[in-house]
């Protein structure tokens, strides 16, 4: 999509914000001479967010710079821009009222933090009055229509409270964090629920609590008051054993009578509902997609008002646009914008300014302000050292599993392939509950760029596909999931563009208990595999693991894997670290030390019985990394993978370090 269209006022916000942000980032070439460097294929210098405010005369935006992240700012029509926070852990920006700029940060110690920032000009210089409130609880809501006001969360021991108060109440706050009988008293109290953990929660427009989600050790709760009401009690229940019943509140019908929900309500696909107050239960639906779940929805930062249903089809994210919002605001932007995979992120409050976000698999995400001229202006990207021209297109496509169950699978492909290319498989974590997509994923383009096609598989369990889809993955370890890879691989390897002669598989998590499991079934296929964090023993899985003392865990544990009392040896049985005599494949394994969810006892079964055995094996450990690696240790595992794969699929080559980094591995 070109950035140039519209040279009304706008140009120069673009130049000026584009420009500054850059000016004060180092980046990394992307130039390479094989392949990409790993350092410049993930994110690092670029924006995160963009959003503009209700008067629509600002832009706030939270760029990476370095290490850390900044929140940068600027007047719209002038060409200065302002950094007003620079911190780690930055996770989310929002306004309260025009001008007024709210910033959520959780600090390297873990503790909670907002900055309220409020913006004015003193000829061309950006004056910020910045205040740092370190206080108990967190945001709810910045409440942008209802000026000089916030809502609060606060946790007792046997209760959560929201109150509405003043920017200046929660700065008296801080500074007394004072505890009173078991509840924070601070402004004017909302709404209170029983128990610790009450999260997500549904507002109207005033800033009063509608409805949210209750967690506890044995269900999760969904708590409703119907009249706004102070106290909100538990009108709905369910357990992680009626992943059918579960429902999610997400925001009200325009009228604010009703709460919308998402939910299965007797249906296959998770849609959209009014929730029945009298029937406590989902009532007439809003949007239900026929063939696949709805992942969320999209709401008016300003009013909270349901902009857009949420779902992945084919691996993209699509918008669905309701039409009062199509025909009131999307009919502001040219023609060629009034697009489904386009998500407007915010907008003034008479949506003249909107700011826009466009992003695929070749595209890690571009920033655009549409300005009151009607122009469209690109005013940052995500990733800004990813050269997008780059990046391989990633096609989707669908294979029948030998049980007849269809699955869907995506394959990228080097966007310079010379002759037919060898093929890395990916089966993604879980298993249950988590998908893949066709959306940027550095890892893909890394190996692509390095002359490797991947294939990533959504195998029976997988969300989005509609609840019974995801049932078919229960007890399926080494069983139908290895079945549906299979299915997939197969048809991959059918491909002209594919060599079916050079195939390795690499996964994380449960994608590293496949990788095992799917070389001791085809050991012939497969040149290599890799597991990163993978589980290879089951029982082990079931009693260290982190949520090994959750009482619901191990009852979804006994639903979706095995009972650990009465089918102990079945699950043997399909452990790869009891079959290590049936593996010649050279492999690869990689285990973060401070993973709590795959426990890095898994590795080191491992890698003891390979040596028992003799089989060739390489143990990478990081020092300090968690189930989900962060940027750095993700590099070193990319670099790791491409040296493995490039030894084990390509002998022939010879062996180039990542261009402009030091190969220390």
């Amino acid at each position: 999509m070109r950035s140039d269209r519209g040279v009304g006022s706008g140009v120069a916000l673009c130049v000026a914000l584009c420009s500054a942000i850059l000016a004060t980032m180092v980046l990394v070439s992307s130039s390479a001479r094989a392949g990409e460097s790993a350092e410049a294929i993930w994110a690092g210098p670029g924006l995160r967010f963009v959003t503009v405010d209700p008067s629509g005369d600002w832009i706030a935006a939270i760029a990476h710079r370095g290490e850390e992240e900044s929140v940068v700012v600027q007047r719209i029509g002038m060409p200065t821009l302002g950094s007003v926070v620079t911190e780690k852990g930055i996770i989310g920006i929002t306004w309260d009222g025009p001008g007024t700029l709210v910033v959520e940060a959780v600090t390297p110690a873990e503790r909670y933090t907002v900055h309220v920032v409020s913006l004015a000009v003193t000829g061309e210089r950006i004056v910020p009055r910045h205040r740092r409130i370190a206080a108990p609880g967190r945001l709810v809501d910045a409440l942008p229509l209802v000026p000089e006001k916030l809502l609060w969360l606060t946790r007792g021991r046997e209760f959560t409270s929201v109150h509405r108060l003043t920017i200046d109440e929660l700065v008296d706050f801080a500074r007394q964090n004072k505890l009173m009988g078991g509840t924070f008293h601070i402004g004017e109290r909302v709404a209170m629920a029983k128990g610790h953990h009450s999260d997500h929660w549904v507002v109207q427009r005033d800033g009063t609590p509608r409805a949210g989600l209750r967690y506890m050790d044995d269900f999760t709760g969904l708590m409703i008051s119907p009249d706004g009401r102070k106290k909100v009690n538990t009108a709905y229940r369910w357990t992680d054993r009626e992943g059918e019943l579960a429902v999610r509140p997400v925001g009200l019908t325009p009228d604010e009578r009703s709460v919308l929900v998402l939910a299965y309500n007797g249906k296959d696909k998770f849609g959209l509902y009014e929730w029945d107050a009298k029937k406590s239960a989902p009532g007439d639906p809003v949007f239900v997609h026929p063939d696949y779940d709805l992942s969320g929805v999209l709401l008016d930062p300003l009013t909270s008002d349901l902009v857009a249903a949420i779902y992945d089809a084919a691996g993209e994210k699509r918008f669905h646009y309701f039409d009062e919002y199509r025909a009131r605001y999307l009919s502001r932007l040219p023609e060629e914008w009034r697009r489904e995979s386009i998500e407007i992120l915010s907008g003034s409050a008479d949506r003249q300014v909107l700011a826009l976000l466009d992003a695929s698999a070749t595209n890690p995400g571009d920033f655009y302000v549409r300005d009151r001229a009607g122009n469209v202006h690109l005013v940052g990207r995500k990733a800004e050292n990813v050269d997008r021209t780059k990046l391989s297109p990633v096609d989707s496509f669908k294979a029948k599993s030998k049980d007849g169950v269809e699955v869907e699978s995506f394959l990228a492909l080097p966007k310079e392939a010379r002759g037919r290319a060898p093929l890395v498989v990916m089966p993604h974590g879980g298993p249950i509950g988590f998908h893949d997509s066709r959306e940027y994923d550095p890892l893909v383009q890394y190996l692509t760029s390095w002359g490797f096609a991947v294939v990533q598989v959504n195998y029976r369990g997988s969300s989005g596909y509609g609840i019974e889809f995801e049932k078919l993955g229960a007890r399926q370890w080494a069983r139908g999931i290895e079945d549906d890879i299979d299915a997939a691989v197969e048809k991959a390897m059918a491909d002209p563009r594919v060599d079916p002669e050079r195939i390795c598989i690499f996964g994380w998590s449960y994608g590293g208990f496949s990788a095992f499991a799917s070389v001791i079934r085809h050991e012939e296929r497969y040149r290599c595999a890799i597991s990163g964090n993978g589980v290879s023993d089951i029982p082990l899985q079931g009693e260290a693991a982190d949520y090994a003392d959750s009482k619901q865990a191990m009852e979804f544990f006994e639903d979706y894997i095995g009972d650990l009392e009465t089918e102990r040896e079945k699950l043997i049985e399909v452990s790869p670290a009891y079959q290590v005599d049936a593996l010649a494949t050279p492999t690869l394994i990689i285990q973060g030390t401070d993973d709590r969810r795959v426990d890095p006892d898994h590795a080191h079964r491992m890698a003891l019985m390979f040596e028992l055995y003799d089989k060739p094996f390489e143990l990478l450990e990081i020092e300090g990394a968690e189930h989900g690696p962060e940027r750095d240790e993700w590099i070193i595992v990319a670099r790791t993978l491409r040296r493995f794969l490039t030894a084990h699929l390509m002998p022939e080559a010879e062996f180039v370090p990542d261009p402009q980094t030091r190969w220390d591995r």
